[in-house]
């Protein structure tokens, strides 16, 4: 895809306009072009189909970014995929958004200030990481949800006892001991139920199950959403961070 200056200029109808049903489909990056710079591929020189002062590769929130803020100037902007974004990228099911990739920012941070500059509001999302525990909606698992998850009660104690053991690991000591033992070591003492639930939080926030997940990452993650008292700063809009791009 290639987009430049005076198209970073025309105005875009963001009426949402549903069409047919589109058949079930699984899509995600493609990888082919980057594996193969990486094995040192051999790649033949396109012909020269315009000139510009300034070159910008990659259409993702970054390359978007440098595109708004060089607006005025003569840019290109390419990209590999078959639509911008990145892992900024918003798709629809059901007249629905919903996120792919970046989900959420901080309230204060770079992207939220871009998305006021744009015209976008953030949406404070104010309630900790909640479960869907068979059929039920639980909000903040790891604090107040705990006693309110539709397991039986044995499996509840485990994962209280869970909690209790994980917000005692030191994360500053054994950060580099903790980074090449995977999350699962951790959760073999416990309800199967615990280790699905990881399976799916890990699967869905940094794409791999516990097995897969560093026990640093896991463990620094669940110290973060039991810390009493801990405030949520995390702002979202409707489809997540592809809304900016």
């Amino acid at each position: 895809m290639i987009a430049g200056s005076i198209g970073a200029l025309c105005p875009i109808d963001l009426t949402l306009r549903a069409g047919p049903p589109a058949p079930p489909a699984v899509d995600g990056e493609r990888f082919e072009i980057c594996h193969h710079v990486r094995d040192r591929g051999i790649f033949k020189a396109p012909a020269s189909l315009a000139r510009h002062d300034i070159a910008i590769l990659g259409g993702g929130v970054s390359g978007m970014t440098a595109a708004y803020m060089l607006r005025d100037q003569d840019f290109v902007l390419l990209e590999k995929e078959t639509h911008w974004g990145g892992n900024a990228y918003t798709q629809e099911y059901q007249d629905q958004e919903f996120a792919t990739g970046a989900a959420f920012t901080g309230m204060d941070d770079s992207a939220s200030q871009l998305a006021g500059q744009i015209g976008l509001q953030p949406l404070p999302i104010n309630n900790p990481d909640g479960t869907i525990v068979n059929g039920v909606f639980v909000p903040d698992t790891w604090r107040s949800g705990l006693d309110h998850l539709a397991y039986p009660a044995a499996v509840v104690r485990g994962f209280k006892k869970f909690r209790h053991e994980m917000m005692r690991v030191p994360l500053n000591t054994r950060a580099r001991e903790l980074d090449t033992m995977a999350l699962a070591q951790f959760l073999r003492e416990y309800p199967p139920e615990l280790t699905a639930w990881w399976d799916g939080f890990g699967r869905s926030n940094w794409g791999g199950a516990a097995a897969e997940t560093s026990a640093l990452i896991g463990i620094g993650t669940l110290q973060e959403m039991a810390r009493e008292g801990a405030r949520d700063d995390r702002v979202t809009f409707a489809g997540g961070l592809g809304a900016i791009t």
